[in-house]
């Protein structure tokens, strides 16, 4: 199984960026910590982090598990006590938790990533998850793509009593990037898909002003380097409007993260 592409230097100068926003006589001292542990030899990882109105802490990802990774979603207490945890493994490869987060208003936990799509492998499948509180699952959906490859989501967020997902399917030529509209009871409302030369959805956005934005990358040819992608599009999925930048390096270029700006844009 390929993963999706994570620039290690982004995560660094996002790093960088906020220890250089603190206050240089500001004090922060360790409350706590946790470590998890998984079977294997391999890496274990934490991808998203959510948070519910009681303080509770929500994190997926995943755990090598002998041969493969496995998704692990957990919940933790305010102060890192674990309460409960959930571990799923579709086919023996590796299974990874990409996104998490809360519906505060229905009570649900709503989980994103990506699983072998069966035992002799035939490539990724995009795997969608609502849980309650307790990590017990409720129900669960895949996508594969028409291309039967690699199917990947990125990014999950819930809001207005939606689900959005990004990420990118692939085609009968090539890949597109993705973005799906979802019930709280994962029943599919709309999704678009828009096929480019490596595309790669790592955010989506509901925004107030009720459009949804999503961004990632994408080559702008099959010969060229990655640019930066955003595109916008309506309370439907309908696309509206689209920006791609590429840096002067002319290597790969990513948004990772967008911010509503309170007045129909975002910041990325």
């Amino acid at each position: 199984m390929v993963a999706m592409m994570r620039n290690p230097l982004s995560r660094l100068i996002a790093l960088l960026a906020l220890f250089l926003a603190l206050p240089a006589s500001a004090s922060y001292p360790l409350i706590s910590t946790t470590t998890i542990a998984g079977s294997g030899a391999g890496a274990d990882a934490v991808n998203g982090l959510a948070q519910d109105a009681s303080g509770n802490l929500y994190a997926a990802g995943y755990l090598t598990q002998g041969s493969g990774s496995d998704i692990w979603v957990a919940k933790f207490s305010p102060s890192l006590v674990l309460l409960s945890s959930y571990t799923y493994d579709k086919a023996g490869f590796s299974d990874i938790a990409w996104a998490v987060d809360v519906d505060t208003a229905g009570g649900g936990v709503f989980v994103a990533g990506v699983v072998a799509s069966s035992a002799t492998y035939a490539g990724d499948d995009i795997w969608v998850a609502k849980f309650d509180s307790s990590l017990v699952l409720i129900s669960s959906l895949s996508v594969n793509g028409p291309g039967n490859n690699r199917d990947v989501a990125g990014r999950l967020r819930v809001s207005g009593g939606s689900v959005y997902v990004v990420g990118r399917t692939s085609e009968t030529i090539g890949a597109a990037s993705w973005v799906a509209r979802y019930d709280t009871n994962l029943v599919l409302l709309s999704s678009a898909s828009l096929i480019q030369f490596e595309p790669y959805g790592f955010e989506v956005l509901p925004s107030s002003s009720g459009s949804v934005f999503a961004a990632g990358s994408r080559a702008p040819d099959a010969a060229t380097s990655v640019d930066a992608w955003i595109g916008k599009f309506d309370s439907n999925l309908v696309l509206v409007a689209s920006a791609a930048l590429n840096g002067s390096a002319s290597n790969t270029d990513q948004y990772h993260r967008l911010v509503d700006d309170g007045a129909g844009g975002v910041y990325a």
